[in-house]
């Protein structure tokens, strides 16, 4: 997934490319493999120590995508991996985007396909409905499939004023170790999901 949503901004040498909901770094990273000049941002500020401390080469910031604390057209990519749904008001973060981005510049986003497309997402949600919880103390984000939906996206990007907008659906196949090691890969970079499945210990 990583590559993918870099080949969908065209990352490349000298790239100045902003990583939105950074989590961890992992993105980032890969950004960094590319050459690129790499700024993250999160708002949860012990990952973005952990960024930090995986990524030396980038920039990290902990800070608030829908008001980013950057001059205006100053990244010629920005992508936001799996982080659409933590986002309160996702078109303000998407406008926000578009502001920080130069004219002709590329921005992407990945996200969840609904648990009928999602087997993952299948076991990991009736996980959650049947030993944890989805009430849990983390800011409210938008339904957590609503961008599943190729519409939604187009309609939220169109909104913020992208004009060439494409959606692409992209298969995954992840493989575990142990049944244990699943849920060890979801809190590696999901905090909402990982909440709630804590949520009922």
């Amino acid at each position: 997934m990583n590559e993918a949503i870099l080949d969908a901004v065209e990352t490349g040498y000298g790239t100045q490319l902003l990583d939105v909901a950074c989590g961890t770094g992992w993105l980032s990273v890969a950004a960094v493999r590319r050459q690129a000049r790499v700024t993250g941002l999160d708002f949860v500020e012990n990952m973005v120590a952990i960024a930090r401390s995986r990524c030396p080469e980038a920039e990290f910031y902990t800070g608030d995508a829908e008001n980013l604390p950057f001059e205006s057209s100053r990244f010629e990519a920005i992508v936001c991996n799996l982080g659409i749904l933590h986002f309160p008001n996702p078109e303000k973060a998407i406008a926000e985007s578009w502001r920080v981005l130069k004219q002709g510049g590329r921005y992407a986003f990945t996200c969840w396909t609904p648990p009928t497309r999602n087997p993952f997402m299948k076991l990991v949600l009736g996980s959650v409905q049947t030993y944890g919880s989805i009430n849990v103390d983390l800011p409210p984000g938008p339904p957590l499939f609503r961008f599943g939906d190729p519409a939604e996206c187009e309609t939220a990007l169109r909104t913020s004023g992208f004009t060439s907008v494409s959606v692409t659906e992209l298969p995954i196949l992840w493989t575990f170790p142990t049944p244990e090691n699943v849920i060890t890969q979801v809190a590696s970079y999901k905090i909402r999901l990982v909440n709630w499945c804590q949520k009922g210990n």
